[in-house]
């Protein structure tokens, strides 16, 4: 993992309506140093800032894993590549991000 300090970074939650996954991202991010204090479930009205991170459940239908992003706000002209795995809704999808780690569930 490459955050410099994760104890102090928002990470924001994004479960694909499987709520009852919530806890266990939160638990598996906290082993990997980060406050769960700090996380929250992702809103499709406002996304993160530069700077935080956002953790996914990948596939959305069958999740096996987590996706650890760093929310970039890259503008879509950027020439750094996206992850396969975007799929952006709501106010994530004029967010960049750059994917930092993944870890099973």
């Amino acid at each position: 993992m490459t955050a410099t300090n994760p104890e102090n970074v928002t990470v924001h939650i994004i479960v694909h309506g499987r709520m009852a996954l919530f806890d266990k991202v939160k638990d598996l991010l906290g082993k990997k140093g980060f406050d769960i204090q700090k996380m929250k479930l992702a809103s499709l009205e406002e996304a993160g800032k530069t700077g935080e991170y956002v953790a996914m459940l990948w596939p959305p239908w069958e999740p096996k894993e987590i996706i650890l992003s760093e929310i970039t706000n890259l503008p879509e002209s950027s020439d750094q590549k996206q992850p396969a795995t975007t799929m952006a809704m709501g106010a994530w999808a004029t967010v960049g991000q750059k994917e930092i780690s993944r870890m099973e569930i």
